[in-house]
């Protein structure tokens, strides 16, 4: 006979600490794109950057992974290269009007923003994922 599995808790990270993490992941990919006269390129290596980091790295990028927080599925796995991709892809949206997106998530009750929503995961603390 097969059990149900034990909810997951989860403890959401802070907006404060996602766009810290943003802003730091941010620098890494501009020092990258002016190291190699890539400017041009820097929203498609973000979007790569993200896409690589999270699914490969136990959805953390560098920005992530220095302020201990992590992206997760809603079972608390982490993403795989599809998921990661509709959530790079999808910040675009998050930000593409006056950024609602990512204010929506001040008013969500599980922090999520638009790209979050659309991918099924959440941004939590990494030591309890």
């Amino acid at each position: 006979m097969e059990t149900a599995a034990a909810p997951t808790t989860f403890y959401f990270a802070s907006i404060f600490s996602r766009f810290i993490a943003a802003f730091i992941d941010g620098v890494i990919v501009s020092l990258i794109c002016g190291i190699l006269h890539l400017r041009d390129a820097s929203g498609i290596l973000y979007i790569v950057y993200c896409i690589f980091m999270l699914s490969q790295y136990n959805g953390q990028t560098l920005g992530k992974r220095l302020l201990n927080i992590r992206v997760v599925n809603q079972d608390g796995t982490t993403p795989d290269v599809r998921t990661a991709t509709i959530r790079s892809f999808s910040t675009i949206l998050s930000g593409l009007v006056l950024c609602i997106g990512y204010i929506w998530a001040l008013f969500n009750p599980k922090k999520q923003t638009w790209h979050d929503i659309l991918a099924n995961t959440y941004v939590v603390e990494a030591q309890q994922a």
